[in-house]
């Protein structure tokens, strides 16, 4: 069993993809890549885009599901079924008020909630805003804060600080105690590689910018 896990965040090649979903995997499993997170099933439902994976040889690492999806059950239960075991929030429109924060709070909670049931990790997927202050505290430290763990579980993102200058001017930002767990998940960009948090940074491989634009992320597993 491998000690790391390197998965290709399918966003990455999205319009490949939709032009031919199989042929695009092919490619992926052909540089290397030893899994995927889906970003859209691609006109196919998940059991169907996982059956493609099965075929090709790539793992279903995560997915990548809107919110609003997130929220209908008959979307959990296709997910559900292929085996998936994180499933990743890619973006909520950041709460500005109090109000909207308890809100936005409540939201994932029961998303998280109706995603155990099923066996499913519900992760968040964080951006620049995040790191915005609502009474004093990050809203990404209120989502972590407010919501168990078990319900919402931790994902970490790191790229040069170029590319989130809002995480820049806050200076660095510590997880919550217990925010890193087992199971950890980090979203990297290896093209930004002065990442230094530790003391050094982690080499990954990099496609052929044919097939991947710069900048797109890819994801690794520690096992």
């Amino acid at each position: 069993m491998k000690e790391r896990l390197i998965a290709l965040q399918v966003y990455s090649v999205r319009d490949a993809a939709e032009a031919d979903f199989a042929g695009t995997m092919r490619k992926v499993k052909e540089m290397g890549y030893d899994g995927v997170e889906l970003a859209g099933t691609y006109g196919m439902t998940a059991v169907e885009a996982k059956k493609i994976l099965d075929e090709v040889g790539l793992e279903l690492v995560s997915a990548h599901v809107p919110m609003d999806q997130l929220e209908d059950d008959a979307v959990l239960d296709d997910y559900a079924a292929t085996g998936l075991k994180h499933i990743a929030i890619p973006w909520l429109t950041g709460p500005k008020t109090k109000e909207e924060l308890d809100a936005a709070i409540a939201r994932i909670r029961s998303v998280g909630e109706r995603c155990k049931a099923r066996g499913m990790q519900l992760l968040y997927h964080n951006h620049d805003f995040e790191f915005e202050k609502i009474d004093g505290r990050y809203i990404l430290d209120a989502y972590y804060a407010e919501i168990p763990s078990g319900v919402l579980g931790q994902r970490r993102r790191r790229e040069a600080p170029r590319v989130c200058p809002q995480i820049q001017r806050q200076g660095p930002h510590r997880a919550p105690e217990g925010f890193l767990g087992p199971e950890e998940r980090e979203h990297v960009r290896p093209d930004r590689h002065r990442w230094e948090e530790g003391g050094g940074f982690r080499q990954v491989r990099v496609p052929p910018r044919g097939l991947w634009p710069p900048g797109r992320a890819l994801h690794h597993r520690r096992r």
